[in-house]
């Protein structure tokens, strides 16, 4: 019998069992989906939703997502509020009250360390010095004997009764050095201020004993050798007013008269310019400068000859003494005497300096010293800035005008806030700036 190859390797029908059995499927409304029993593979189910991966899925949430984005934006704006908020800031638009007027008046001064009448005003005293040279040619030379000569200033502490020293008194320097007047004088006595001695003084020229360089004197302090042994030799004293110059002992080349004279009168205008250019740079905006002529002083002009040629250089050295006021207080003291609404406690400024006329008269009788301004000029009162911005700190805007009340240099005040929403001024002075309007 022929063997059957092919029924050997077919394996037999399989035995239905439970395991081989399809669990049906049921759609979303419970139908049975049929599975035909021949053996093939079923379809494949093609909704997602019912998929066995899906619902291992965990839910979406959107809604979390959208309230995240919220208060992102939330805290944002909070974050710029605070910023804008730290920067904090005011500004005051202030215009100060003003008047006009022609004046011409007389108001008593006195040197301020010497002041007794509070109702004076008071100034105070500047002295520079400065020196020059100029070159020339020699026309011959000569043997030369001078003696220096300079001014010196002498004090009287010891006496309200002014004290006469007779022609050729002598002065002592420091170096035992002697010096004489040519001339009598007579030093006022002393006179007394809330207690305190102001000696009385006299400014006078001296001349050294004996010719020679060696008694030329920058500056120097002085005692009068005629008191020692009696009480009134530590009281009187003197200082230089001029340095002492002019000593020579020697061979000198000559320099001819019209040079002298030329190169005096050149030297005396360049020092003029120095001395007040110098004033100018070391006294500050807020101060008056007053000077006439006689406020220079000039040492004689000296020789000096150049080695190894027939130049002669001619020197001399000049001083300023000048009187300096307070522009505010100078002003304040016309303003009160012109102005029916100034008050006491307010500050003024004339507005152009330049315009006004000034002079310093001395009355000999009463030896009260008098300045006369005359003009006609605007007068500017001044706001006090640091005050202002104290009195403003942490306050209310509404409560401005009350604050304004108590300036009474202060004509109308605007105030503007930032940031717009604060209706308080900032917590820190330097945050509020007051802006002055003309």
């Amino acid at each position: 019998m022929d063997n059957n190859y092919l029924q050997d390797v077919v394996p037999p029908a399989q035995k239905r069992s439970i395991r081989n059995i399809p669990i049906p499927s049921r759609d979303k409304k419970g139908e049975e989906i049929k599975i035909t029993n021949n053996n093939q593979t079923p379809p494949p189910i093609h909704k997602e939703e019912d998929s066995f991966e899906d619902y291992n899925k965990p839910p979406k949430r959107n809604g979390f997502k959208k309230y995240g984005i919220i208060f992102g934006i939330l805290i944002l704006i909070f974050l710029l509020f605070s910023v804008i908020s730290s920067f904090d800031s005011a500004v005051i638009s202030a215009t100060p009250k003003t008047e006009s007027s022609p004046f011409n008046e007389q108001i008593l001064i006195e040197e301020l360390s010497q002041r007794a009448n509070n109702e004076s005003l008071g100034y105070r005293v500047i002295e520079l010095s400065q020196e020059s040279e100029k070159t020339v040619i020699a026309i011959d030379e000569e043997p030369i004997q001078e003696k220096a000569s300079g001014e010196i200033t002498i004090f009287n502490e010891y006496s309200e009764n002014s004290q006469k020293l007779i022609k050729n008194t002598r002065f002592e320097s420091a170096e035992g050095k002697i010096y004489r007047i040519q001339e009598s004088t007579e030093v006022p006595g002393y006179t007394k201020v809330s207690g305190n001695i102001n000696p009385g003084q006299i400014t006078v020229m001296v001349y050294a004993d004996e010719a020679g360089e060696d008694y030329n004197l920058e500056s120097d302090n002085f005692k009068i050798p005629g008191f020692e042994g009696q009480d009134p030799y530590d009281f009187f004293y003197a200082k230089t007013e001029t340095s002492i110059t002019g000593g020579f002992d020697g061979i000198r080349k000559i320099v001819s008269e019209s040079d002298i004279e030329n190169g005096s009168e050149e030297l005396t205008s360049n020092l003029k310019s120095k001395l007040i250019a110098e004033l100018n740079e070391q006294v500050t905006e807020e101060f008056y400068i007053y000077y006439n002529d006689e406020s220079f002083k000039f040492d004689k002009i000296t020789q000096e000859s150049v080695d190894g040629s027939d130049n002669v250089k001619l020197k001399m050295r000049g001083r300023i003494s000048a009187n300096i006021f307070n522009k505010v207080d100078l002003s304040n003291s016309l303003a009160e005497n012109l102005f029916a609404n100034y008050f006491t406690n307010e500050n003024t400024l004339i507005d152009n300096f330049e315009s006004i006329n000034v002079e310093i008269t001395n009355n000999t009788d009463s030896g009260l010293e008098f300045i006369t301004i005359s003009g006609d000029s605007k007068f500017v009162w001044q706001i006090d800035d640091n005050k202002l911005k104290k009195d403003l700190i942490s306050i209310e805007k509404r409560t401005l005008s009350t604050v304004m009340q108590d300036y009474t240099e202060i004509q109308t005040a605007e105030a503007v806030i930032k940031p717009f929403w604060r209706s308080t001024f900032p917590e820190k002075e330097k945050d509020i700036k007051i802006e002055i309007v003309e």
